[in-house]
């Protein structure tokens, strides 16, 4: 069924790769277009929304305090930080009720969203048929969709903590003990376990990939993908890599409208 599942990942260049993905897409520009279209409406506009709300949340309160007095003291931060704590609902705008709605969306559906464009992805790799109903593929296999994805997402909040705590605490007191070297050295510790949580998260990258791909559990994706992932982390991310020229060209465009 699947002359691209092999015991082992055959190894190509990075250059490779690319030309292997140009020829795959070669053709399929045009009707992947809507697809994609649709899915960055439903899974991209609601995120932005969010933080949208979240960023005019706090330039409102901060602009509330600074109008305050002129200033802003601390009695005041306390009495905003108490009420937020006994409160969280007061003040709650409609822009905010739909966020938070559209919180709770993401929560329920980023699993089944990840697992129709990993479908997509590999029905593309295959020269298989794809239409619309591919987008909406994961939500058939919910259960499995969803657990895989609250598994990745908890996993790569613990990783994250394990390594990003104790780097902001070395680069904290290196910075308020006002000597340049223990800044840098303290910089170089907290690069390095940024670096290290990357490099232990991109282990659930092929997570959704299996869940589309393979009959199992969503534990059983994860753990799969991390296996999967042993000896092949470096080549994932030095492929990553290969595109930050792009990413970069794209911030340009982004920059200039937020200007």
């Amino acid at each position: 069924m699947n002359q691209y599942r092999t015991a082992t990942i055959p190894i190509f260049t990075i250059g490779e790769m690319k030309r292997m993905a140009k020829k795959q897409l070669s053709g399929k520009w045009l009707r992947l277009l809507p697809l994609m279209l649709i899915y960055t409406l439903l899974t991209t506009v609601p995120a932005v929304v969010i933080q949208l709300n979240s960023y005019m949340t706090q330039t409102s309160q901060l602009n509330s305090m600074l109008a305050s007095e002129g200033s802003a003291t601390s009695e005041m931060i306390s009495d905003m930080l108490t009420s937020m704590q006994t409160s969280p609902a007061a003040g709650m705008t409609t822009f905010g009720l739909i966020a938070s709605a559209l919180a709770l969306y993401i929560f329920l559906t980023a699993g089944a969203f990840s697992v129709s464009l990993s479908g997509l992805s590999l029905r593309i790799l295959r020269n298989e048929p794809f239409s619309v109903r591919t987008i909406f593929a994961g939500f058939t296999q919910y259960g499995k969709a969803f657990i895989a994805n609250l598994l990745v997402s908890i996993f790569s909040v613990l990783w994250a903590l394990l390594f990003i705590l104790p780097g902001s605490f070395f680069l904290g007191m290196g910075t308020v003990s006002g000597s340049p070297i223990a800044a840098f050295l303290s910089f170089m510790v907290f690069t390095g376990l940024l670096l290290a949580a990357v490099i232990f998260l991109m282990r659930y990258q092929m997570t959704f990939f299996i869940a589309a791909d393979e009959d199992c559990t969503g534990s059983e994706c994860v753990s799969r993908s991390v296996r999967l992932m042993k000896g092949n982390i470096s080549n994932f991310f030095l492929l990553q890599l290969s595109f930050l020229p792009w990413i970069l060209l794209l911030c340009v465009p982004v920059g200039l409208a937020a200007g």
